[in-house]
């Protein structure tokens, strides 16, 4: 729609791929890389980076961390038709080391990233249900785990001997999940992924799964859950 003379809004992410293709032909990826944190742009930047290198987009994310920005510089990684081999190892090494960051900060980027990048690659099994392919690993569950010390609760598995899982364990599967705690670690992630309440999450039973394990569903609430905390599931209220 036209706003104004010569200001025009899409009002729907179909006409993105107008936007990369004007852009291209246009020479203006600035346009892209300055709004590698936006959210609106982010389907645009993945068309864009399909269809050439994307390295320039993934140095913008570097150079402006943020969940978005990072989540949406891994998708091009993947995505992308090319990306400069310095650029790859950069990008890797970011998330890598900042899961075993002693930094809450640099910890709690890196882990969201994951965590984020998740969630938006759920498979989906019918119109209203999404499940996990992998398993949780302690770097994500830790967010969980200071979210919750923050309000006084005690989330932590047993046999850990500090606050925070063994350092080298970040991208290791969770263990020795108590089962209530599964259970909040589904209703938490059902408050942070869905303020509307249109969807939510619940652990998967172990005979959905045969031998892969169990996790959380984003689907009907479940009141078990075997361990390790694995798959994840999405469903539409």
């Amino acid at each position: 729609m036209q706003r104004q003379p010569d200001v025009y809004e899409f009002v729907h992410k179909s006409f993105q791929e107008y936007l990369r293709r004007a852009i291209k032909e246009s020479k203006q990826e600035f346009l892209l890389t300055h709004s590698i944190d936006d959210p609106w742009w982010d389907e645009t930047i993945r068309l864009y980076a399909a269809q050439g290198d994307a390295s320039n987009l993934i140095w913008a994310a570097l150079d402006q961390p943020s969940v978005v920005s990072l989540t949406l510089a891994y998708d091009c990684l993947e995505e992308g038709l090319s990306v400069q081999p310095d650029v790859r190892r950069q990008l890797e090494e970011t998330l890598e080391s900042g899961l075993e960051s002693t930094d809450a900060e640099i910890f709690k980027l890196a882990a969201e990233v994951k965590l984020s990048r998740r969630l938006n690659r759920l498979l989906r099994i019918d119109d209203t249900t999404e499940i996990d392919t992998c398993y949780i690993t302690c770097a994500e569950y830790q967010l969980f785990i200071d979210e919750k010390r923050v309000s006084g609760e005690d989330c932590q598995p047993d046999h850990w001997q500090t606050a925070k899982f063994p350092a080298g364990d970040a991208m290791k599967p969770i263990t020795g999940v108590r089962a209530s705690d599964a259970e909040e670690f589904c209703e938490w992630l059902t408050q942070r992924s869905s303020p509307l309440g249109d969807t939510f999450w619940r652990a998967v039973p172990l005979c959905l799964l045969g031998k892969q394990g169990s996790g959380c569903l984003r689907g009907l609430r479940c009141r078990s859950i075997l361990y390790p905390l694995t798959r994840l599931a999405a469903g539409v209220m």
